[in-house]
């Protein structure tokens, strides 16, 4: 298919523990998701820096993102994120990796989705199993 879209293959999501002094070796849970990807070889889309917003979504449909980070389009719509990354694309296959803080309130056992948009264009998504 040509498209003039960007497209995330081989989304995957692990779980990262932040080891510190501070850190305690009993706190079982994760601090961070790692979301790495590939942003395919597609000779239609224009070279250049590209801005790539990775969305994170718990179990109970809540979007992890520290202070509600979120883009508008012209028309008002809105697409919250995690976190954002800006990507120098040259029209080949580009790996891609970003960390997203996790929000301690909102980070549950259970099945995540992790979204991946170029603008406003849905453009890769995994799901993450939190045990």
């Amino acid at each position: 298919i040509k498209s003039d879209y960007l497209n995330a293959l081989n989304v995957n999501a692990k779980g990262v523990k932040i080891y510190s002094e501070s850190y305690n070796l009993r706190e079982p849970k994760i601090q961070q998701l790692r979301v790495c990807f590939t942003l395919q070889e597609n000779q239609f889309v224009k070279a250049g820096n590209k801005t790539i917003f990775v969305q994170v979504v718990n179990p109970k449909n809540q979007s992890i993102s520290k202070d509600n980070s979120y883009v508008e389009d012209a028309l008002g719509a809105r697409l919250q994120f995690s976190t954002i990354s800006e990507v120098n694309y040259n029209k080949k296959d580009t790996d891609v990796c970003a960390y997203v803080d996790l929000e301690k309130n909102k980070t549950i056992k259970g099945n995540y989705i992790i979204n991946i948009y170029s603008d406003f264009t849905k453009i890769g998504s995994t799901i993450f199993e939190y045990k």
